[in-house]
């Protein structure tokens, strides 16, 4: 945007004070919105979460158009310990053989992530956007909330090492998945 530029840490007066804290709460909401649908499928893949186990692809249908070309794919998943769901869904949106198995992490519900989905979804990059969100969020509630201006300035210099290690991990994300279709499961 031209002329846009972040505030002053120190000197705000009492309406500049208001509008970026209430700028601050929206980037906070903001970066929850994204962490709470995402973060169960990043921790899916992962390995952290979810029943360990093998989904058998039963059926692939394609969705979108010509260019951006996506699929459903259900299977059959088979847990360590023997359970067996019939017609979960991939939460990938590639085609992938019918009759082929990899490993999953089944969530309970009905969904598996495949578990190098990491790499080929958006989920981890929307997951690191979350952080640039709630640094530069800090740095306007650090306006907002004022105090003596070298703690002031010095907070809001944290707050941005945290914004800027947030952008590092969204370009990461960014590049990891840009690398994606080397995945094996695709």
């Amino acid at each position: 945007m031209p002329g846009f530029r972040l505030p002053r840490p120190d000197g705000a007066t009492a309406a500049q004070r208001r509008k970026w804290g209430a700028l601050a709460a929206v980037l906070v909401a903001g970066a929850i919105v994204l962490l709470a649908f995402n973060a169960g499928r990043v921790a899916r893949s992962a390995g952290i979460a979810g029943a360990a186990g093998t989904a058998t692809v039963t059926e692939c249908h394609q969705y979108g158009g010509p260019k951006h070309r996506k699929f459903e794919c259900h299977g059959d998943f088979r847990g360590e310990d023997g359970l067996v769901r019939r017609g979960v869904v991939l939460e990938d949106t590639y085609e992938h053989e019918v009759g082929r198995s990899f490993p999953v992490r089944y969530d309970g519900d009905t969904a598996v992530s495949i578990e190098d989905i990491a790499t080929a979804e958006l989920a981890p990059m929307l997951c690191a956007l979350a952080v640039p969100l709630l640094g530069l969020a800090a740095m306007l509630g650090v306006i907002a909330i004022g105090g003596r201006p070298d703690v002031v300035v010095k907070v809001y210099r944290y707050a941005g090492f945290v914004f800027l290690g947030g952008m590092a991990l969204v370009i990461a994300s960014l590049l990891v998945l840009m690398g994606s279709p080397m995945s094996p499961n695709l």
